[in-house]
């Protein structure tokens, strides 16, 4: 099990299993006071942790499948405002093209996020 971008363990939440420090990879998180990664893969110019996977899987030549398309195209549109952020470049917007080419449900994305915000969230 791993996970990516997160500064504390507690967000993993509290019926999973320990982490180890081996398997937690930070993006670009600002620093915290203890270091919980083993892995630090920082690119600054990412927009997402979402851009950094996609980047992985490609080098691996991993099938993207459209659940997988989904899962990263999500991390964009979050990590982007659902591009309206000034971290929304010309790349990020073909790298999103290619994810729904690929399969991503970007409907079920737009829907999930941003139109079933709770009203606290909303407010």
């Amino acid at each position: 099990m791993g996970f990516f971008d997160m500064a504390d363990t507690s967000r993993a939440g509290e019926f999973l299993p320990a982490l180890d420090r081996k398997n937690i990879l930070r993006r670009r998180s600002p620093p915290c006071q203890r270091s919980l990664r083993a892995l630090n893969y920082v690119i600054e110019t990412e927009c997402s942790t979402g851009t950094c996977v996609l980047r992985l899987l490609k080098a691996m030549e991993a099938k993207i499948t459209p659940e997988i398309a989904t899962c990263l195209l999500t991390t964009i549109l979050t990590d982007t405002g659902g591009f309206m952020h000034s971290n929304t470049t010309a790349d990020v917007l073909r790298i999103s093209a290619e994810l729904i080419d690929l399969g991503a449900d970007r409907a079920t994305i737009v829907d999930e996020i941003y139109a079933n915000k709770r009203f606290a969230a909303t407010k």
